[in-house]
């Protein structure tokens, strides 16, 4: 059975939402595969990610906000698939606070 989870709340309720699903990823994280937890990043910045928004003219939700000041992404750690073009975690802000992402060329 799957479910669907719209979030229309906002404010406070919103980042007690997202910091509580992060303690549980990170909770099943430390269960499975503990050494994952390394891999992710540091908080982003407030003013990071304003300037983020800001260079690309848009707004992120306040969810994606929230989760990003929590965990800036991942490192992608040590390559698992021998694949010539292989899918690699995102890291949403680097240190030059650009939004970017490795993909398959």
């Amino acid at each position: 059975m799957s479910r669907v989870c719209v979030v229309t709340d906002t404010g406070a309720d919103v980042d007690k939402r997202v910091a509580e699903a992060w303690a549980r990823i990170e909770a099943g994280l430390s269960r499975v595969l503990p050494a994952s937890l390394r891999q992710l990043n540091a908080p982003a910045a407030v003013q990071a990610i304003d300037a983020v928004e800001a260079a690309l003219a848009v707004s992120l939700s306040q969810d994606f906000r929230v989760s990003l000041r929590i965990h800036n992404g991942a490192d992608p750690g040590p390559a698992v698939l021998t694949a010539e073009c292989a899918p690699t975690p995102y890291m949403i802000l680097k240190k030059a606070n650009v939004l970017s992402s490795a993909l398959c060329r």
